[in-house]
This record gives C-alpha cells, structure tokens and sequence, in this order.
C-alpha cells in the first residue's frame, strides 16, 4: 500500500504511458483507499477520500476508467464526480448476454469459458467437500479452477487498498476479454462497441 498524492499517482499513470481515452482500472472503497491498474501494474493507495483523488485525476489526465460495476461508480456519482469515459463490466456483460443478473464471479467464469453452475459461494463447507481448488493463498482473487475466490467477489476486495488494486486489475482483464468478444462474435463490432461504452456511462 501507498499514501500518495493525486501528483504522484498522476507521474505514475504517466509513467506507464497513460493519456486522455486510454484505459484504467480502477476500484474505490470509500475510508480505505483506492486501486489503479495499467495493463499488469497495480497500484493501491490509502485514503479515507479516495473520490477526492479520482476527482483531482479525472481533471488531470481523463483516462476511460474500468471498474466492475455500481460498487465503485456510486461512491463517485455520491460525491458529484463526473467521469468522462468508463467501462462498466457487469453492464456490458449484461448488454453481451441480454439478460439483466450477473455478477463478478458470473461474468468472469463466462469470460473464462467456466460454468456458471460451479460457482462457488461462502459457506460452511461439506466433510466430503474437494478444499484443493481453493489453493493456498487468500490474497490470489482467483482459485486454482479458474473461479473467482467467493470472499472476493461477495465484497472482500474493498477491504484493503492493495486488494482494490487487484480486482482493478481484474476489471481490466474482464474489459480485455469482453472488447474480444465483440470484435470476434458480432456482425457490426464498432456499433456494439459504441453501445457498450454508452450503456457504461
């Protein structure tokens, strides 16, 4: 984790060849921080008002920031800041599968090509159960079998500025995925593009 400044994280985007339109992942728990991403690189940073800072760095730098879903996008809308390009995952994947429910752990097993009917969920689990797919490390978000870890995506990446920057991070790779899809399985790829962009905003 970070205690940086909107200057220093704005020299860091730009440090990673950041301009205006070019995608960032981003994650904010209000009171614990907020989480950046470009391409591979993370950066998670500490601070009771992270909107304060994507707020100094939306004037600054205006990249099309990525998030999963409303999560991070009302902690903005409450505090009046207005983003001028996003990629919304969890509504693109709605407007791609025409359906309203989904969910992080959803969309990214059906961006994965995993089954929706294997999700795994918190819970006390069975004597019986197989507890090899969880694999050894809490702070990894994805299990050995491809699924997001439950803890993870029922609200356990918000607990840390360092797990907000890696599910910003996944927000990204979910974009990634999805902007293949449109490319690889629509008849009018750039119509659907436009929509997507315009249905996040």
């Amino acid at each position: 984790m970070s205690v940086l400044s909107a200057a220093d994280v704005h020299d860091w985007l730009r440090a990673r060849g950041v301009r205006a339109g070019d995608d960032v992942g981003l994650a904010v728990a209000p009171g614990v921080g907020v989480g950046f991403a470009v391409g591979d690189e993370v950066l998670g940073v500490g601070t009771p008002h992270p909107t304060v800072l994507v707020a100094d760095l939306e004037s600054d730098v205006r990249p099309r920031w990525v998030w999963w879903s409303r999560d991070t996008a009302d902690p903005l809308a409450v505090a009046g800041v207005a983003v001028s390009r996003c990629w919304d995952v969890l509504t693109v994947q709605r407007l791609l599968d025409g359906g309203w429910r989904t969910s992080p752990a959803a969309t990214w097993a059906t961006l994965h090509g995993l089954s929706t009917s294997t999700l795994p969920s918190m819970g006390q689990l069975g004597l019986l159960d197989d507890h090899g797919a969880e694999g050894d490390d809490p702070e990894h978000p994805v299990r050995p079998d491809g699924h997001l870890r439950p803890e993870w995506s029922s609200g356990g990446w918000s607990s840390t500025p360092d797990r907000l920057a890696v599910w910003a991070s996944l927000a990204v790779q979910a974009a990634a995925l999805q902007r293949a899809r449109i490319a690889a399985e629509r008849t009018d790829p750039a119509r659907v593009l436009s929509t997507a962009r315009s249905e996040s905003a």
